[in-house]
């Protein structure tokens, strides 16, 4: 099969914010700035296959991976969630693994669209080790705009574990209908603990080859039942107009840490 360019992910209007600079970087810029967080104009909605706990620390890693890196995408690396930076390994990772979008220091001035993102983990092997999971994303505007054929990428997460202990998940939001103001955004504690994000990039498990995961097609097409194709797993719009799709609830919501801090 002939090689196809890995896909990165081209964030769109990036919105100004202040980055730390790297010799300016302290315990204080752990706490997300939260004039920044209470400004965030678009969300995440996850699911997951009917076999995969949403809640648990696999995928509660890999939520975090994810959303860590498109919070970076927009705001730069040192404004993203805590410990986010030192998961990342930032500067020293491989950008062969570690898509570049998800780890800029500092994107640039901009507008967010308002939007919701939405994620689909489709598979994933867990160890106390070892993270791996395949993830499919969609996305819908709050505003009206244009079919961009395909629906989505395709994501695989990696994790490495430095301890003997993978943690506890956090405290688990059960309701994807509500916003509850009184828990967060963003997370205000460090949820990747002792483990290190090894493989954060679009293109499925095989970048040279670019298929997703067939669940993430059966997403897709679930999704999307006016889907026009199907081609190597990925599935297309048809050409017109999209209406506006307001804002979704950010779910699940992180609520915080299992134990006190």
């Amino acid at each position: 099969m002939m090689q196809r360019p890995l896909l990165i992910l081209v964030a769109i209007l990036l919105l100004p914010v202040t980055a730390c600079a790297a010799d300016d970087y302290s315990d204080d810029a752990e706490k997300p700035d939260e004039s920044v967080v209470e400004a965030i104009p678009y969300t995440s909605s996850w699911s997951a296959e009917p076999h995969i706990d949403l809640f648990d620390r696999g995928s509660e890693l890999v939520r975090a991976a994810i959303e860590g890196g498109r919070h970076a995408s927009f705001y730069g690396v040192y404004e993203s969630y805590p410990g986010y930076v030192e998961a990342l390994g930032y500067p020293d990772f491989s950008i062969a693994d570690i898509t570049g979008i998800v780890s800029k220091r500092n994107p640039g001035p901009g507008e967010i669209t308002p939007l919701t993102y939405w994620y689909h983990i489709a598979d994933i092997a867990v160890t106390a080790e070892e993270i791996t999971a395949e993830v499919c994303d969609d996305r819908t505007l709050a505003v009206p705009s244009e079919a961009r054929g395909r629906h989505g990428h395709a994501w695989v997460v990696t994790l490495q574990n430095t301890t003997d202990s993978p943690g506890l998940p956090g405290l688990p939001d059960l309701d994807p209908q509500s916003a509850d103001p009184a828990v967060h955004r963003v997370p205000d504690w460090n949820v990747y603990g002792s483990w290190k994000i090894t493989r954060l990039r679009t293109g499925g498990q095989n970048p040279r080859e670019n298929i997703p995961h067939p669940a993430c097609t059966q997403w897709w097409l679930s999704r999307h039942p006016d889907t026009v194709k199907v081609f190597d797993n990925y599935t297309y719009t048809p050409v017109g107009d999209v209406a506006a799709v307001p804002v979704a609830p950010q779910f699940p919501e992180w609520i915080g840490p299992s134990q006190p801090r």
